[in-house]
């Protein structure tokens, strides 16, 4: 029994046996290639044999990527995720800061680690400071500041910070700054002038005595103040302050259960 040869053409050749046979009126039926299923891979390789002018060539066959039917295709369902509730943002807070060297205010938001001046470029202090004794230097920061009773301040000194709480002398100081209020509590002793550029308020259940005219530039009122006042601005008087002493200021506050033994004098500019 012979062997039989089988030839193997490019794809030149093929095309070109093709339009042959097909100018001879021979019925050339192109072979169906059924792609075997690889499950390893995402593509399919077989191969396929056509007769083409009466040579048999082996064509390897890449096929599209397999699909299941609807029938086998396995659904896994997926679980919803719940929605997690938003908190409440709570914006930074804002305070105004001023730099107890060259005076220049500026707008801090948050907290301040190393603050420094944009105008004077100076480095802030921003540390509370608690004067319980004997204090011989000047006390400069944009921190709180707390005078105790028991202070001794040399003569001539200043008290610059943010909130300055007296509960000591400061008769002596040459001036008492603050860049938001001095709050004013029972043993506070000050002179006329000390507060005159600050705003000032007396502490709840606090008794202040004021031997000479208080000036500042705002009052508020939580305790017990025993004499007169000279504000710039507004005086307020709220539930359960007092005020025994004449007020003068560009308008009066007094709200529900609060009290004012004196006389009261509005000044319009």
């Amino acid at each position: 029994m012979a062997k039989r040869t089988v030839e193997v053409i490019d794809g030149f050749s093929q095309v070109q046996a093709y339009k042959r046979a097909v100018a001879k009126g021979a019925s050339v039926t192109p072979a169906r290639v059924k792609p075997e299923a690889n499950a390893n891979s995402s593509t399919n390789v077989g191969t396929a044999s056509s007769a083409v002018g009466g040579v048999r060539t082996r064509v390897a066959t890449v096929g599209a990527r397999t699909m299941p039917s609807a029938s086998t295709a396995t659904v896994t369902p997926v679980e919803a995720t719940p929605m997690k509730a938003i908190g409440v943002t709570v914006a930074p807070k804002k305070r105004i800061v001023t730099c107890y060297s060259c005076g220049y205010s500026f707008t801090a938001t948050g907290k301040l680690h190393v603050p420094y001046c944009p105008k004077c470029k100076l480095v802030l202090c921003v540390d509370d400071m608690i004067i319980d004794g004997e204090q011989t230097t000047d006390v400069q920061t944009i921190g709180d500041v707390i005078v105790k009773p028991t202070a001794q301040i040399k003569e001539g000194l200043t008290i610059n910070g943010r909130s300055v709480t007296i509960g000591g002398d400061v008769s002596k100081c040459a001036a008492v700054l603050a860049s938001e209020q001095i709050v004013l509590e029972t043993g506070a002793v000050f002179s006329s002038t000390v507060l005159e550029k600050t705003s000032v308020v007396v502490a709840a259940g606090a008794v202040v005595n004021v031997n000479e005219i208080l000036k500042c530039t705002r009052l508020t009122v939580f305790g017990r103040l025993s004499g007169n006042v000279h504000a710039k601005d507004v005086v307020t008087i709220m539930p359960g302050g007092y005020i025994v002493g004449d007020v003068s200021a560009q308008s009066l506050v007094m709200e529900f259960g609060a009290g004012l033994c004196g006389a009261c004098r509005i000044i319009r500019q």
